[in-house]
């Protein structure tokens, strides 16, 4: 690989064409990884040379950040507290979570104040989540034959159905 202090880093596969890079105040760390105390851009390919990942760091955090599979579908969309999206490899939406993010005590993305939003790979939903202050005030989930499964208002009902739909 290729490093200047606060510039750039490229790496390479053993094949010539390009691994990674990262532009912006970059740094590299004793065991060869790399932190970026500043802002940086970094994108990274597969060996075949198709994009892999795009992310945007500020302070050692990532900001924005793409993932695509080897078929350049879009699998991950991630931006910084206001939303995050996976994708199934097919393309169709996974979950999505808007509103205000936060990082919990392990380091895992919640929603604060905002949704989240499942889907099965035919594009039925599977759970819809609404937050407010952290904490579950509405939430839904379905059967993957698309009828209802739960739905609850905290703390005013709890509704579950059995799979034929029928109320529980």
């Amino acid at each position: 690989y290729e490093y200047k202090k606060d510039e750039y880093v490229k790496e390479l596969y053993t094949n010539g064409k390009t691994k990674r890079t990262i532009i912006g105040s970059v740094q590299a760390k004793v065991d060869k990884s790399f932190q970026c105390p500043g802002e940086c851009h970094s994108k990274s390919f597969y060996e075949n040379g198709s994009r892999w990942e795009e992310s945007y760091y500020t302070d050692n955090k990532v900001k924005q950040e793409m993932k695509w599979n080897k078929q350049n579908v879009l699998i991950s969309d991630f931006y910084f507290p206001r939303y995050s999206k996976s994708f199934y490899d097919n393309g169709a939406l996974e979950q999505e979570l808007q509103g205000e993010l936060a990082y919990d005590s392990l380091n895992n993305l919640i929603v604060k104040n905002g949704f989240l939003k499942e889907f099965y790979p035919n594009g039925k939903p599977k759970t819809d989540e609404t937050y407010e202050n952290g904490n579950y005030v509405k939430y839904k989930t379905w059967y993957p034959n698309g009828r209802i499964d739960t739905e609850a208002e905290v703390p005013k009902y709890l509704k579950l159905y059995y799979e034929n739909g029928q109320l529980e």
